[in-house]
């Protein structure tokens, strides 16, 4: 986890703030890496694997946890910079059956108009990755 993924720099930085959680759940400081440089996936994929790479040179692959809809993107970063990678997925927005209700093809939700949001941002990602890197 890096520094933030924003744009404008709000003051809220990721790494620092789930520190302080896995902390409070009893984690030993000592036990936990941070990496606060990042502005963005490729940043975090590069300076996480440098850190990695440094602290456990004995390792060979690493478990990714990121949320589904960033992971194409995040685990491709990583294998750039030559980090093997394990995926595993926070959250799935979709399931083996799903199930709708009429008044969901008609009523427009708030809900869906934020998760295409989200979406359109990692397609953009992904394809800025696929020129970029």
């Amino acid at each position: 986890m890096g520094h933030h993924g924003d744009v404008i720099d709000k003051g809220l930085d990721e790494a620092v703030q789930l520190k302080e959680k896995l902390i409070e759940f009893g984690i030993p400081e000592t036990d936990i890496l941070i990496e606060t440089k990042s502005r963005n996936t490729n940043e975090n994929a590069k300076y996480t694997t440098e850190l990695l790479q440094q602290s456990y040179p004995h390792f060979n692959s690493f478990i990714l946890v990121t949320s589904a809809r960033h992971m194409r993107r995040a685990k491709a970063s990583f294998e750039n910079y030559g980090l093997k990678v394990t995926p595993f997925s926070t959250d799935q927005y979709t399931a083996e059956n799903r199930f709708y209700t009429w008044d969901e093809f008609i009523i427009p939700s708030a809900d869906t108009f934020n998760e295409w949001f989200g979406l359109l941002k990692e397609i953009v990602g992904y394809a800025w990755h696929s020129i970029a890197y």
